[in-house]
Formats: structure tokens, sequence, C-alpha cells
């Protein structure tokens, strides 16, 4: 295990923007150091839920790339690599606010790091969901609640790249977000809404919500019942492990390669190997640990856009 002044002093080469091999090498045994915590903290939030059918969760193991760009963007004001949060984290999906009040209240109550949660739901603009840090201070895991509303503008906006999370975006681009943005809003403060199967009803119920706001309710439609539907076969067990490479010009999934539950190994293994053989920079490469494909369609969308087989 790396000591604390390793990983600073680490993080601190990362940020540089030119990590030598070692580093890099570093880098990955510490991000390894998360993968038990991290799978650990799966099994005790299906245990705290029971089972019920109203999320799908996935978790993942941060990006090399990823962890760079956090480390060296200028608004984190260099960052030390100890106190990331987000090395490893896990995504829950749920149908609405009532839900996911819900499943904050059980987590909070049950999970000690997670008893101050970070609500960004009221934000009037943009990423909306909310955090809590699971797992201990020194391995942290970060766990994100979202509706499935909050997760239609969230799963926009990483399509559109890194320079909108980093807030550089045309004024064009700004108008779009922030109009699905004002979507989402009214569909959340609706009872039910993951079960209304006319936009008019929607129209009915919120007369501010243009008309130009029909497209986004038909993809937040299909992404509710693409949930509703992986739902029903969703195990409460930890779940395979997958293996996505996924092509950032074409915008096509290239390959998805499953490892069972009792070999994770193989899949770290798999995902270190596949990482350094591709160029980063041309390809998503994840690990992703899930009950199945079909969650991960709806947990992260952007690499399965042909949704549910």
């Amino acid at each position: 295990m790396l000591s604390g002044n390793a990983v600073k002093a680490l993080g601190k080469r990362l940020r540089s923007g030119n990590p030598s091999a070692e580093d890099l090498d570093l880098l990955d045994k510490y991000r390894s150091e998360f993968d038990g915590v991290l799978l650990g903290t799966a099994q005790t939030v299906n245990r705290l839920m029971g089972g019920r059918p109203t999320y799908l969760m996935a978790g993942r193991m941060k990006r090399t790339k990823s962890i760079i760009r956090k480390l060296s963007r200028e608004l984190n004001g260099g960052m030390d690599l100890s106190r990331m949060s987000d090395i490893v984290g896990l995504r829950l999906v749920t149908t609405d606010v009532e839900e996911q009040n819900s499943i904050l209240k059980t987590i909070t109550q049950n999970i000690p790091l997670a008893r101050d949660p970070y609500d960004y739901r009221h934000r009037e603009t943009g990423y909306r969901a909310i955090h809590l840090i699971a797992g201990s201070s020194s391995h942290r895991v970060e766990i994100q609640v979202r509706t499935v509303a909050q997760h239609l503008w969230a799963d926009e906006s990483e399509r559109l790249g890194e320079q909108v999370k980093e807030g550089r975006m045309d004024t064009d681009t700004q108008r779009h977000l922030d109009s699905l943005c004002a979507f989402t809003r009214a569909v959340d403060s609706l009872p039910n809404a993951v079960s209304l199967t006319d936009f008019t009803t929607i129209m009915d119920h919120l007369p501010d919500v243009g008309r130009e706001s029909k497209g986004w309710f038909y993809t937040y439609q299909r992404l509710g019942e693409q949930l509703k539907k992986a739902t029903l076969n969703a195990k409460p067990a930890g779940g395979s492990s997958f293996v996505v490479v996924y092509h950032q010009s074409t915008n096509s999934l290239i390959r998805i390669e499953k490892f069972g539950p009792n070999d994770r190994v193989g899949a770290i293994d798999y995902f270190r190997a596949t990482s350094r053989s591709l160029d980063e920079s041309l390809y998503d490469i994840l690990v992703l640990n899930s009950p199945s494909r079909d969650s991960l369609a709806v947990t992260h969308p952007r690499y399965f856009p042909e949704g549910i087989n």
C-alpha cells in the first residue's frame, strides 16, 4: 500500500502533464487498492436496499486520463491525489425523487461516512444529483444517486465532451443544456413522472414546458422503460465485471468483455492490458461492475446507444 506522502508526490507528478511509465504503474497500483472497498460497498448498498427493484447500480474505476484531467483542472486548484474521493464510484439510477430520497435516507442512516451528503438537486442549471462518500478515510467510494431525469442531463453533458465539464462551451451548447435542465427539473417535480406515457400529459401538468422538449420526453421515457425492464432481471449480488472499449471519434462500442462474479482479478488484468495497448486519447476504456449488460445500458447509456438487447 502506498503511503500518504507517496500518493501526494505521485499526484504532483501526474499533474505536471508528462508522467513517466513508472508513475502510471504507481497510479495503477494505487487505484487497485480501492477495488475491495468498491465491491464491498456495492454489496452493502444492495443489502440495505433489500433487493428493492426501484434502482440500478454500476460501479467503476476512474480512468487514468480522467484522474490526470481532474488533477490538472484549474478549477480544482492543485488537487491532492490522496484527497480525491472518486477514484472509484457507484452510480445508482432510480425512478423519481421520492425513491431518490428513500435511498438517500437508507444509506445515510447505515453508512457512517455518508451522513453529510452533497445535494446538488437545487441548482438552477447544470448537473443535479446527490453524492455521498462511503468506504474509509483513506480509501473513499463516491456514491452518485440520480433520478432518470437527472441522469438524462448528466449523460447528455458527457456526450458533449470534457470541455463542457470544465465550463467551456459555446452559446448554443449552453442554451441546449439549459433547456434540457429546465425540462428535467420540471419532470422531477411530478409524482410518478416515469410512468407517464404521453407528452401531452406533461404539457397539461407543466404548461411552462415548451414543445421543443418533446424529443427530450421520448428519450426520458425510453430510459425509464429500460430501467424498469432491467430491474426485473437484476440480481442483488455484486454482479459481473465488464471491460468496455468505446471509440470516441466514431461513437461506437468496439468491444465488451464479460467476467463472472468470481473472476474480478481476470477483469482487472484485462482492463490493465487493454488500457496499455490502446491510445486513451482515442478510446474510452472502462472496467465496470454491474448485474448485467442491460443494467449498463441504463447506467452508462453513452456506451450502449442500442439500449437493452
